[in-house]
């Protein structure tokens, strides 16, 4: 009796140790067929669509990376990272001991948009937007200023245009943690 119970035991349970590999196997072949490449050593998916688009999705640690190619060549690109970069088209200075938090670079057929958040641990507000300000007038920005406060917090807008390009700087006060700045840029290709 224990000798048929030993013999079902293995005939049942050698199929499914292998199971594994084949359910592994199985996925990766129907992800390939998706149009879905996963690179684990590199952290990056890639997925491609039918028509051309492509997606590719990467990251290490706190920090991550999405890039979408459309079938006509526009992009997007999201970068969030606690100690992240500016996209590589940021038409602006950043004010000493900034630290990216997160940015993002669109480009679409008729426009280029650039956005970027970041983190002042040191200074104060109006150091922040006299930098800012004098930033925007030297890149020919016609800037107008808004300013509310509320429960002692001040928020500062400076709104940018010179016709065809529109920039805006927001700085508000983010507790603890300093300053926070967001700067977003839109001009026409």
């Amino acid at each position: 009796m224990n000798g048929r119970l030993l013999s079902a035991v293995l005939a049942t349970s050698l199929p499914l140790a292998g199971c594994g590999a084949c359910v592994e196997f199985a996925t990766e072949k129907a992800l390939e067929k998706a149009g879905v490449e996963i690179d684990e050593a590199g952290q990056r998916i890639t997925i491609k669509g039918k028509d051309g688009e492509v997606i590719e999705l990467s990251g290490a640690g706190e920090s991550g990376t999405v890039h979408v190619r459309g079938k006509d060549g526009e992009e997007v690109a999201f970068a969030a990272e606690g100690e992240g970069k500016l996209p590589k088209d940021f038409p602006f200075a950043v004010a000493d001991g900034a630290k990216v938090q997160g940015s993002a670079s669109v480009n679409d057929a008729r426009t280029r948009s650039v956005l970027a958040t970041l983190v002042h641990t040191e200074g104060d507000a109006e150091k922040l937007v006299a930098f800012y300000l004098a930033e925007l007038e030297k890149k020919g920005f016609e800037v107008e200023r808004a300013e509310v406060e509320v429960d002692g917090k001040k928020l500062v807008t400076l709104t940018g245009k010179d016709g065809t390009r529109k920039a805006a700087v927001t700085i508000h006060h983010g507790g603890d943690e300093g300053w926070f700045t967001q700067i977003s840029y839109r001009e026409p290709k």
